[in-house]
């Protein structure tokens, strides 16, 4: 028939690029390699372009026009232009130069393109809920697997790292540091914002009270719970407690199941003897306000205070002027700023994009994440679709959980970053497209 062979040809393209971006989003926490997230990214990237120059004809000129003077993609605009000016103060260029191509250009350009491609159509042509859904059996199957591998033959672990310093006889200390030590995985603080996502997915799904989603939504904070990064289990309990009090039936049937069962985690840690690995510092001195003091003791959060205060008054003394952006250039180049402080980088996102583009640096992100949060917030007031109403909830418990992590770790980078602009770009289309929808019925009526 006439035609069937360019439907064929967009079936075939759609269907690629929703298995490469949600094989990408389940792969992401995985040490996968630069080369591979790159190519990735690139085709991501065409395709979508591609797919949705092909839905809207003509018309892709007029909304490219439309959608580029939006807040959101002038703030990612802004962003990128300081880090572009950041690379001419740079003590290595050349090193600069190559953060800016793979962390901010990359990025930026699949983030574009994923979500115009986001925004055509009366449903998202991303099949996001079965996406996520898989990625997420595919990260627990890969992560609790290796583990439990680990604990049966405590003996042979596979993929251990070298350096890797383990007790294998304690249950314990292999739950507890198998997310630092297994070569398979990108590090706890990128596994950590991967289970925030899926946590703010399944918070937000239809069946709120279905068996389901609570053992989804407590297999995933358990595991969250294995790594020991307490801000990110602090701030996906906060994005649970906000996308609990937006349910609007059943909610607090799961508001009470979901709490007893991570009431019980936490008991069965403490009664485990793993307190250790959550209780790291000495809080008496701290109370006392002998900071210095609890921080030669040992523990995270006097380190990140010391870091916080030296890497402030550093950022004061040029606050307009870039340092250059990439964290090496940190820990070469300003090694009396680390002696100092204690720790490599500033171990909060905005106070790094301060200090590596200036002040104006940080508040370019900050503005994005505000233009971003507007723009959610307004799409789930207007949105006509459960589908939308439940990707705006999932997208502003997301942005909870992500950036209340990065106010104390420096996880806007690498593979999370990737995986924030892309979760992002779908959202954001689909909130563009409802937002002009709302703008047309306005002028409709």
């Amino acid at each position: 028939m006439p035609g069937s062979e360019p439907a064929t040809k967009g079936n075939a393209c759609r269907i690629a690029l929703n298995i490469l971006v949600f094989l990408l989003i389940a792969l992401l926490p995985f040490r996968i390699g630069p080369t591979a997230k790159i190519l990735a990214c690139i085709a991501i990237t065409l395709i979508a372009a591609f797919q949705w120059k092909a839905a809207t004809g003509k018309d892709a000129f007029r909304m490219l026009k439309l959608y580029a003077r939006s807040p959101v993609f002038l703030a990612v605009l802004c962003i990128d232009c300081l880090a572009l000016a950041s690379i001419f103060f740079s003590p290595d260029q050349e090193y600069s130069v190559r953060v800016f191509l793979d962390e901010f250009l990359l990025n930026t350009c699949l983030f574009a393109s994923v979500a115009l491609y986001s925004s055509t159509g009366s449903r998202c042509p991303l099949n996001w809920k079965k996406g996520l859904e898989t990625a997420n059996i595919i990260f627990l199957a890969g992560y609790l697997g290796l583990m439990l591998q680990w604990l049966l033959f405590p003996n042979h672990p596979l993929f251990m790292r070298a350096d890797a310093n383990i007790f294998m006889g304690s249950i314990p200390g292999i739950v507890f540091s198998f997310g630092n030590h297994s070569r398979v995985f990108h590090g706890i603080h990128h596994v950590s914002l991967f289970l925030g996502l899926m946590i703010a997915f399944w918070s937000n799904m239809p069946e709120r009270n279905s068996w389901k989603n609570i053992l989804f939504i407590f297999v995933n904070f358990a595991t969250l719970i294995s790594t020991t990064r307490r801000a990110a289990s602090l701030a996906s309990l906060a994005g649970m407690l906000f996308a609990l009090k937006k349910q609007k039936k059943d909610s607090m049937l799961l508001l009470i199941t979901v709490t007893a069962l991570i009431a019980g985690i936490f008991m069965a840690v403490f009664l485990a003897g793993a307190s250790k690995y959550f209780v790291r510092e000495n809080w008496q001195l701290m109370f006392r306000g002998n900071i210095e003091q609890a921080r030669k003791l040992g523990g995270s959060i006097p380190l990140r205070m010391s870091t916080y205060r030296e890497f402030s008054r550093e950022i004061t003394r040029h606050p307009f002027t870039p340092q250059g952006i990439g964290k090496k250039l940190i820990k070469e180049y300003h090694r009396d700023l680390v002696k100092r402080a204690g720790l490599q980088h500033g171990h909060n996102t905005l106070l790094n994009f301060a200090f590596y583009m200036g002040i104006q640096g940080a508040i370019a992100l900050a503005m994005l994440v505000f233009v971003q949060a507007r723009l959610f917030w307004k799409a789930l007031q207007d949105a006509g679709s459960i589908h939308d109403r439940q990707l705006m909830l999932t997208a502003l418990t997301f942005l909870i959980i992500f950036w209340g992590t990065n106010m104390f770790t420096d996880g806007f980078r690498h593979g999370s970053a990737t995986l924030y602009w892309l979760f992002t770009a779908i959202s954001t289309g689909r909130a563009l497209m409802i937002s002009q929808q709302s703008v047309q019925n306005g002028q409709m009526a």
